[in-house]
């Protein structure tokens, strides 16, 4: 890669991971294109060389969130497929709460949420699930998957049988063995549409 363009790429990701630990601090919100520019360093208008906007920004982030889902070696069987993927999706929402909320709000742009998304594909197929029916079938697994992720990390569910119990903690053990359950009832669905 030549000297300017590898610069290009270092200075883009240093501007992605300033855009992550913003986000993380002070949600998708506050995050702006000045308060990004001010963690690297540079001019706001200075920026725009890497980013159109704060669109392509947060286009990116999702990528960001979603790189270490369904990127190592997966099983060959779709249900412990499912089930990684799931998991993955909940440490990643758990690690990023606020950023991870762009992943159910914005579109798949970025080359890790394409993978993500094509890895949900292959699953759906492998299961048996008829090739017209697959993307309406993800959105619906990707949909629970994602939106029971969100609602973990935010804190959205009750810790007991009442809202008036103490918070929640996301990294319960509690959390993870209702996915579990979750899987294996979206595994059913799943199942079922093939």
């Amino acid at each position: 890669m030549p000297a300017k363009k590898q610069q290009t790429a270092v200075r883009r990701e240093q501007i992605l991971r300033a855009a992550l630990a913003l986000t993380d601090e002070v949600g998708v919100d506050r995050l702006s294109m000045r308060a990004v520019a001010e963690r690297v360093s540079l001019s706001p208008m200075a920026l725009y060389r890497h980013f159109a906007g704060k669109a392509e920004i947060l286009d990116a982030l999702v990528g960001r969130v979603l790189a270490d889902v369904a990127s190592g070696e997966l099983d060959d069987d779709w249900r412990p497929r499912l089930g990684i993927v799931a998991h993955q999706l909940l440490d990643a929402a758990v690690e990023h709460p606020a950023a991870f909320v762009l992943v159910l709000d914005r579109p798949y742009r970025a080359p890790e949420a394409i993978r993500v998304m094509n890895v949900m594909y292959d699953l759906l197929r492998d299961a048996g699930v008829a090739p017209e029916e697959v993307p309406r079938v993800e959105r619906l697994v990707s949909t629970a998957l994602i939106g029971y992720a969100a609602a973990v990390a935010n804190g959205a569910f009750w810790a007991g049988d009442s809202p008036d119990g103490p918070p929640m903690d996301p990294a319960a053990t509690r959390w993870r063995d209702e996915l579990q359950r979750n899987v294996a009832d979206l595994a059913a669905i799943i199942a079922r549409a093939g």
